[in-house]
């Protein structure tokens, strides 16, 4: 009988209790520096998720059950953030969305939440919130340093992936009241 995935997993070392709006990137990150791991990939590599399906944010319910297990949470904490597809809809924090209410191509960040939270919140993974409704600043999405659009894939989800910037230094550029309908906190 082959063995699953999940069953090849251990848990990590230092558990990491997601937040209840933090984007799955955002757990791995900190998953990673509580355990001292290079990157998140020693992450991904340990429950076999290919990279394609990494880049493309495609979460088999398997996938999200190994890294569960490996992060030691429930499976919940994980599906709830790694968008699994059930039927035509994708789970979205406990609730079920199309994948085009998503935009995973260029994540945006608000500089205030990372220096105040510590982590970055999967709101702003919807492709219609474009403000913080916290803060009222409009989110970053290129680095105010090197000027390339910030993504995922460094160890700390608080640094440009390309120079290291740190994106909680960043100027965060107040929306005027007018423009505020509909993003209350």
């Amino acid at each position: 009988m082959p063995v699953t995935v999940v069953e090849q997993c251990r848990s990590v070392l230092f558990a990491v209790e997601p937040h209840a709006d933090e984007a799955l990137y955002s757990v791995l990150a900190r998953v990673c520096a509580a355990n001292c791991y290079d990157h998140i990939t020693w992450l991904t590599d340990r429950i076999g998720m290919p990279i394609d399906q990494r880049k493309n944010h495609t979460w088999t319910a398997d996938r999200a059950a190994a890294l569960a297990k490996l992060l030691g949470v429930p499976y919940e904490a994980i599906a709830n953030r790694a968008y699994v597809k059930e039927g035509a809809r994708y789970r979205f924090l406990s609730h079920e969305v199309s994948r085009l209410q998503f935009e995973w191509n260029c994540p945006k960040f608000c500089p205030k939440c990372l220096s105040e939270k510590g982590y970055h919140s999967a709101v702003f993974d919807l492709s219609a919130v474009q403000i913080c409704p916290e803060h009222a600043v409009r989110l970053v999405t290129q680095c105010q340093s090197c000027l390339k659009n910030l993504a995922y894939g460094g160890d700390a989800i608080n640094l440009c992936y390309q120079c290291c910037a740190d994106i909680r230094e960043f100027k965060c550029e107040a929306v005027p009241v007018s423009e505020l309908s509909g993003t209350a906190a």
